[in-house]
């Protein structure tokens, strides 16, 4: 009986940490996603040709918004 019920535990703990994962995996692709869209909106909202949006390791720029008219590049700030 004792067997059991460590095994219970042990596949319910599995299963926490499994979807604890899953879900962080989930949550930042969101996020990035969001945040790209949010770079293409806001550019093509005042009208540049293309849209790049850059993550750095910093925490000052972590997500830069590059909106590209010919040869300019323009830093675009996400809020």
């Amino acid at each position: 009986m004792k067997i059991a019920f460590n095994k219970a535990i042990a596949v319910t703990l599995l299963f926490v940490i499994t979807s604890t994962l899953l879900l962080n995996i989930l949550m930042t692709e969101y996020i990035g996603w969001t945040k790209k869209l949010a770079c293409y909106d806001k550019c093509e909202t005042l009208g540049f040709e293309s849209c790049v949006l850059k993550t750095s390791k910093s925490d000052i720029h972590q997500h830069q918004c590059n909106g590209i008219n010919n040869n300019d590049i323009i830093v675009l700030v996400l809020n």
